[in-house]
């Protein structure tokens, strides 16, 4: 089993999206701050126009999009920067300060 890591960019802009190609496929990434709420969500969609997942809060340490994209095995990963994470939750608005995004996703090449 072969494992790809992507890292998602994180920007200081409390809404923005972009576009990643994992595993064949193209994504359009959505992600947002909620001011009300305190926290960050993001919505995924196949570039040509289907939802994958919309509005699910973005948690560190947690698998994220699990399963979710046609054809691709993998999950989002939300990974502090610091074991110290008392200035991120001090500051919930500086996501790309204190945290890095990956897609992880793995091929099943070779397996029996």
């Amino acid at each position: 089993m072969q494992y790809n890591w992507i890292k998602l960019p994180l920007y200081e802009e409390w809404d923005y999206d972009y576009n990643v190609g994992i595993g064949g496929q193209s994504i359009d990434f959505r992600i947002y701050y909620s001011d009300r709420t305190k926290q960050w969500s993001f919505d995924a969609s196949y570039a040509n126009g289907g939802h994958i997942i919309q509005g699910t809060v973005l948690i560190p340490l947690k698998p994220m999009l699990e399963y979710a994209i046609d054809g691709v095995n993998g999950f989002m990963w939300l990974e502090p920067v610091s074991v110290e994470l008392n200035e991120a939750v001090l500051h919930p608005d500086l996501l790309h300060k204190y945290y890095n995004l990956y897609y992880i996703y793995w091929d099943d090449v070779g397996e029996v």
